[in-house]
């Protein structure tokens, strides 16, 4: 039976919401049968977006990961095959999640579960820019650009994959985009304006906030500017 294709957890963001709304929940591990309460993101309101894509308002990003506090595997959702659960096992008790994944956050351990379960590329950088939102306020600079490089790695791979899906064009455009982002954010200027040099002509992606984001990018890097921005910030108004 064809493995676990993904394991990135996709919520609704009802618009109408004015607070986010968190409640603690009881969970079952799929993996050692371990009965925990873990706090579960359900609902919350997107006013602006960040650069890196994070959303900003009354909205917690990324949601939150339950985690079996026994093996330490993260719960991003909460139905699994029979071949799905063996093949976790295998992954959960393996040397590198003990030594990788299991003293990092939830989505960091999430991002190498699906490594090793061979997820497409895309998907897996995008769990790693999650993991980096997680981090940066957790962990601290060092573990933020870890994180931050290892979701470079993911996006320039699914760049080169994604190049043969016409399907998927907007998930390519976003691939490429991101690493000038993470770039300019561990204050790589060399690296996040050479990103930004050889970006095709996104006027035609189909993302309508991009190429202002982009223009914001120019702006943050001739500045050298490593913080964190929306997506149409002018650094000029500070």
């Amino acid at each position: 039976m064809k493995l676990l294709r993904t394991l990135f957890l996709a919520c609704a963001v009802p618009m109408a919401l004015s607070a986010s709304e968190r409640a603690e929940v009881k969970m079952t591990c799929p993996l050692d049968g371990t009965e925990f309460t873990a706090v579960q993101d359900f609902s919350g309101y997107a006013a602006g977006m960040r650069l890196d894509l994070k959303k900003m308002g009354a909205i917690n990003q990324p949601w939150a990961l339950a985690r079996c506090p026994e093996c330490g595997f993260p719960l991003s959702r909460k139905h699994f095959t029979d071949d799905e659960i063996r093949r976790l096992k295998e992954i959960v008790a393996s040397e590198r999640f003990r030594t990788e994944a299991l003293p990092a956050t939830a989505w960091f351990a999430l991002g190498v579960v699906q490594e090793e379960l061979k997820t497409e590329a895309f998907e897996i950088g995008r769990t790693y820019l999650s993991a980096s939102w997680e981090i940066e306020e957790e962990r601290g600079f060092e573990a933020y650009a870890r994180t931050a490089r290892r979701a470079i790695a993911w996006f320039d791979r699914a760049a080169t994959e994604l190049k043969e899906q016409p399907d998927r064009r907007k998930d390519l455009h976003l691939a490429r985009y991101l690493p000038v982002e993470l770039f300019r954010r561990l204050g790589d200027f060399e690296q996040a304006q050479s990103r930004l040099n050889r970006l095709p002509d996104m006027s035609g992606s189909g993302i309508a906030w991009l190429p202002a984001a982009l223009q914001t990018q120019a702006r943050l890097i001739a500045a050298k500017d490593k913080s964190p921005h929306d997506d149409g910030e002018d650094p000029r108004r500070k």
